[in-house]
């Protein structure tokens, strides 16, 4: 994505922050990659953004990693990727914990998108009042077609928007159990 498009703002997000930074440093590693910056001339990195946490690329575009219920305020998202909200099932039946990830992800998350902006939730459905779960009940996503990914089978919901994003359809990808 940031190599078609070097001035988008990606926001990624898990149950902690160890996996999105996980995923920042190989992402920022593979933008660092003499092939892919044959390949994305435009997609240089900063010099002044360079940690783990946040970097930013020339073009304007910009990579941050963050804990669901984490700092994001301030910051715009193009692409807001939730990685796994609930670390397991035990913390799945925890409502103060879903109510929270509901809070954040309304509340904060959500608010961080441009214009036109897409979210992708990827998670194990622990719990049917999970982020997904709420999505579904309010409207704003229905589950469509059973798929199969290497042998997984996979709800692909579809995603709507909320009240002052565009409509359209966006791809959340739930692994069913």
């Amino acid at each position: 994505v940031l190599g078609q498009h070097p001035e988008w703002e990606i926001i990624s997000s898990s149950y902690n922050i160890t996996l999105p930074i996980s995923f920042s440093r190989k992402i920022r590693d593979l933008l660092n990659d003499p092939v892919y910056k044959q390949l994305f001339p435009k997609t240089l990195m900063r010099p002044d953004t360079q940690s783990i946490e946040e970097w930013g690329l020339t073009a304007g575009g910009l990579y941050r990693a963050a804990g669901v219920g984490g700092g994001i305020t301030g910051k715009g998202a193009h692409i807001l990727v939730i990685d796994d909200p609930i670390k397991d099932d035990e913390e799945a039946d925890s409502e103060l914990r879903r109510d929270r990830i509901w809070a954040w992800y309304s509340s904060v998350a959500y608010t961080r998108l441009s214009p036109f902006g897409r979210v992708i939730v990827i998670q194990t459905r622990w719990h049917e009042d999970d982020i997904v779960g709420r999505l579904m009940e309010r409207g704003l996503a229905e589950v469509s077609d059973d798929l199969k990914i290497d042998g997984s089978k996979i709800d692909l919901v579809r995603f709507f928007s909320m009240i002052d994003k565009p409509a359209g359809t966006f791809p959340i990808v739930t692994p069913k159990s």
